[in-house]
């Protein structure tokens, strides 16, 4: 079908899909509800049918709202089934790449990683058929959809360089706007308490606005702190979002044609690199510690003396701003130490207990996404009522076994190897940006990793983390056409 054709087969489908649940919508709506929701109503109907004809810019959309997280969900956090605009938007996505099969006879692509990720969400759902903690299980299992869902439509929806890049200036753009509302607020002392005993990480659609926690997670020691979260729902999971855009403001910076654009890019970094500090979480500070370390080792960025000279400048004048807050917990090397962080003696006590239900659960594991299972192992310290092993490789291992677990690195390895393949093929061809691109992909993987030995982050709804990898398989896929139709084969 040529693109003439395809396109008012859309149209044609637009107008019916406007007439068939436009109009009975707007007529149901106007007589049971307000004015209002019934224009939001039409308003968002007018967005389906564009996402529907128009698929890439219709996932330029979703793009823009992967970083809002909790702002984007419509039901609290301790839902068994959560629901946000992402992934409402993620299902309009869904049916327009359908709909090109459909009227195109497109192919759908299946990469090895998608194929790799699935089987492992089969093993999973297998392993709730033996977990206790069968809530929990339901939520992993409807973000690992999602994530799934995510690696699907990416390379069935973006083709091109040009495209690769609007999606992550589109994603580096809200995540600084979220870091300035973030600041702002902080240094307003906006601050919602948490419960000592009872932390879930869970909030309410009315606190999705709210962007600081109040912390007693070190009440042993006296210690009440405020800690950024951002749109998440904990500062150790909005610390590692904002870790991923580093070595994207550093690519953009490298690549940047005139100094207006490396101005912004580098103000994004510093946006970034602050609100990595305000999360007051650890961890999430030694690992920005080793991403800088990474972009400039993997020559994201050129370490010149002028740069060394500038980063220590803005660093002592900066230093007096520094809120007293982060001295309390992050820049007190002794807080460091078990002795002196009950958070970190903590993950001690969960690591062997993770390590204790392995031994007794090596195949298929205690259940996917069961936090029911540290807990009941550990009664020398009072624990919130769910908790995990705060160790990504520990705590998967732990919930679907060695034959989950397999998978799992398996499907890690293939998208390092299709990182490092592309990589290779674009130096080699004389594109420097793209391999660059790529190189950013390597160093931001390379970090999720790093924090993953103190922080179970692939439970988190890391959006940003899918949409760089889905990025990488479409580069992949690029390299690989090309040097089919050349003379450059991809390493």
């Amino acid at each position: 079908m040529t693109g003439v054709a395809t396109l008012r087969a859309r149209r044609a489908l637009a107008t019916w899909t406007g007439g068939l649940v436009g109009g009975p919508l707007t007529v149901a709506l106007a007589s049971n509800g307000s004015p209002l929701i019934t224009l939001g109503a039409i308003a968002g109907l007018f967005v389906g049918i564009s996402m529907l004809m128009f698929p890439f810019w219709g996932f330029l959309l979703t793009t823009l709202v992967v970083p809002l997280e909790r702002i984007g969900r419509m039901t609290d956090d301790s839902n068994a089934y959560t629901f946000s605009i992402m992934r409402l938007l993620g299902l309009v996505n869904l049916a327009a790449v359908l709909l090109r099969a459909g009227l195109c006879k497109a192919k759908l692509k299946f990469s090895l990683p998608v194929v790799l990720y699935g089987s492992y969400l089969v093993v999973g759902t297998v392993s709730l058929l033996f977990s206790p903690d069968g809530l929990s299980g339901i939520r992993a299992l409807g973000m690992m959809l999602g994530n799934l869902l995510f690696l699907f439509l990416i390379p069935n929806m973006v083709e091109t360089r040009q495209q690769v890049r609007l999606l992550l200036i589109c994603w580096l753009t809200v995540t600084t706007l979220i870091g300035v509302f973030t600041i702002v607020q902080w240094h307003r002392g906006a601050a919602v308490t948490d419960s000592r005993f009872h932390s879930t990480g869970e909030r309410t659609t009315d606190e999705r606005f709210s962007v600081i926690l109040r912390d007693h997670s070190e009440f042993d020691l006296g210690a009440s702190i405020p800690r950024a979260l951002g749109p998440t729902s904990h500062p150790a999971v909005y610390g590692i979002n904002v870790i991923m855009t580093i070595p994207f403001f550093a690519y953009f910076m490298r690549i940047g044609t005139n100094w207006k654009h490396q101005f912004l890019a580098l103000v994004g970094g510093l946006v970034a690199s602050y609100n990595v500090l305000l999360t007051n979480t650890r961890a999430a500070a030694v690992c920005l510690a080793v991403v800088i370390g990474l972009v400039f080792w993997k020559r994201l960025l050129r370490l010149r003396a002028e740069v060394v000279f500038g980063a220590i400048l803005v660093g002592v004048l900066l230093l007096p701003a520094i809120p007293p807050a982060l001295y309390e917990r992050i820049f007190d090397v002794s807080n460091y130490s078990a002795s002196r962080s009950k958070t970190l003696s903590a993950r001690f006590l969960y690591w062997k207990a993770c390590l204790e239900a392995i031994v007794e659960n090596p195949l298929i594991g205690v259940g996917l996404g069961n936090q029911m299972e540290i807990p009941k192992r550990i009664t020398s310290i009072t624990m919130p009522p769910n908790s995990t092993a705060h160790n990504e490789y520990l705590n998967s291992l732990m919930e679907v076994g060695f034959a989950g677990y397999a998978i799992l690195l398996s499907f890690f390895v293939v998208l390092y190897r299709r990182c490092r393949k592309a990589e290779a093929y674009f130096n080699d061809s004389g594109d420097g940006e793209t391999a660059l691109l790529l190189t950013a992909a390597k160093v931001m993987f390379l970090g999720v990793l790093f924090y993953a030995v103190q922080v179970d982050c692939f439970h988190f709804p890391l959006k940003g983390w899918w949409l760089v990898m889905g990025v990488a398989i479409v580069l992949h896929d690029v390299a690989r056409k090309e040097a089919a139709r050349g003379s450059i084969s991809p390493a």
